[in-house]
């Protein structure tokens, strides 16, 4: 991930005489060396001293044939499903999440997809869902390269001219980064929805740069009707004025949750807001939950394990920590020293996108799937742009990457306060990027003036 000095020379003979030709395009060789050293050097290193697993063992059970029916969403999904299908006019909620104890956390509309498939007549069971979710995930890479390229070329000011070979090997360094990436492939192994949310996400940020705000919002709206912290997205569209954006996602989601009502009824959509505020209360003490919540349940309660059908007590401080702590990420991801300026819009996308995810009481590692899409957003601006403020930002960069994309189990044997504190690596990987994001949209505003 640091700037790529040097090139590699070979001749070329024509009628001109010889000419000097680039074997590698820039950067291309920083990103293969960061990706051998974190994802292979740093992980073997790990795997050698703890006997643990790592990131690596994820990438490994990827890449395995056989296909795994592990259900984190689809069983949950199923179990509302066939009960609203038998109740139409009855709160899914109050019978499968409060009485039933099974943690459905999703918004009705997120059964669509599902009921479509149940019309179609295909399979709507673990393995065949996650037979899809394979192709998903490469899909992501494809996307990461192209976003990661065409940043490149914007920072640099030219246009898409490395041509095939160029273009192939960006590929290749995405697939890397996609398949070594933990929580990308920790949501492909838990059989997660958030592997298609992830892949949604790569398309509406590719669409962003490609100037098509209300295909991005479109995008966003059909996150938002699983993701519900996604629709904070609409008022950070409003004061920005980004009409087209704003439309987009408003109208998407409403058509949706029309659509939903209209084949699941109201008495669900209206019950799953007792659902957000049983979630706010509670949180998870688990410590896969990156999130100020998760980080205050551990240090008051100590490490907590995961308990499939059960919450955590309700504790106020928690509480209050958690509610204090969102409403402040969000106002400033909303608010905080916004200036119109054309440089900096995708910077303040991604500074949108990040804090939603980390204001939310219950982030899950696989929830900063996104987080991969907003590095390939962020690194080729602070590696090309001409302006010093961005490139000592290179190194916080890295260092938000190392604490989101590996899986440190041994981080898990310190589950007494405060030394649990490290279980929240991925939290404070968020948090670097997010002050990153934060000073590279300054130095972006700066910059244009």
């Amino acid at each position: 991930m640091f700037r790529d000095t040097s090139t590699r020379l070979v001749c070329r003979v024509d009628d001109m005489g010889v000419k000097p030709r680039r074997m590698w395009p820039p950067a291309s060789r920083a990103l293969a060396v960061f990706l051998l050293l974190n994802s292979v050097v740093l992980n073997l290193s790990v795997r050698q001293c703890t006997h643990q697993p790592t990131s690596l063992s994820y990438t490994r059970m990827f890449l395995t044939p056989e296909v795994h029916v592990w259900d984190d969403s689809w069983r949950p999904m199923q179990a509302a499903l066939q009960y609203l299908e038998e109740h139409r006019d009855e709160s899914v909620y109050e019978e499968v999440f409060f009485r039933h104890h099974v943690k459905f956390q999703y918004p009705p509309m997120s059964l669509l997809p599902l009921k479509v498939l149940n019309a179609l007549q295909v399979g709507v069971d673990a393995r065949t869902l996650n037979t899809w979710s394979r192709p998903a995930v490469v899909a992501i890479a494809l996307v990461l390269a192209l976003i990661f390229r065409m940043r490149l070329s914007l920072a640099r000011g030219d246009a898409l001219a490395d041509g095939l070979p160029a273009l192939a090997l960006y590929g290749a360094l995405a697939l890397g980064f996609t398949l070594t990436f933990y929580p990308v492939v920790l949501a492909f192994e838990l059989g997660q929805i958030q592997t298609w949310i992830t892949l949604l996400f790569a398309c509406a940020a590719l669409a962003w740069i490609s100037g098509q705000t209300m295909v991005a919002g479109v995008l966003c709206g059909l996150i938002a009707c699983v993701k519900p912290q996604w629709a904070l997205l609409l008022p950070w569209a409003f004061v920005r004025r980004r009409w087209r954006f704003a439309g987009g996602l408003a109208v998407t989601a409403g058509l949706v949750t029309l659509a939903s009502i209209a084949i699941f009824g109201l008495a669900s959509h209206l019950d799953y807001f007792r659902v957000l505020r049983a979630m706010a209360e509670h949180g998870e003490s688990f410590y896969a939950n990156q999130s100020i919540n998760g980080l205050l349940q551990r240090l008051i309660h100590g490490g907590g394990e995961w308990r499939t059908n059960a919450f955590p007590e309700y504790n106020r401080w928690v509480y209050a920590g958690t509610m204090a702590s969102s409403l402040v990420i969000v106002a400033f991801a909303i608010f905080f020293r916004f200036r119109e300026h054309a440089h900096e819009r995708t910077a303040d996308f991604s500074i949108a996108v990040l804090s939603f995810t980390m204001a939310s009481p219950i982030a899950w590692e696989h929830h900063y799937g996104v987080m991969l899409i907003l590095f390939a957003l962020a690194v080729p601006v602070v590696m090309r742009g001409d302006g010093s403020a961005r490139k000592p930002l290179l190194v916080p960069l890295a260092a938000a990457y190392v604490l989101s994309s590996n899986y440190f189990d041994v981080a898990g044997r310190w589950s007494a306060a405060p030394s649990n504190l490290v279980q929240s690596y991925v939290l404070f990987g968020a948090a670097i990027m997010v002050v990153s994001l934060y000073r590279l949209r300054q130095s972006a505003a700066l910059s244009s003036r």
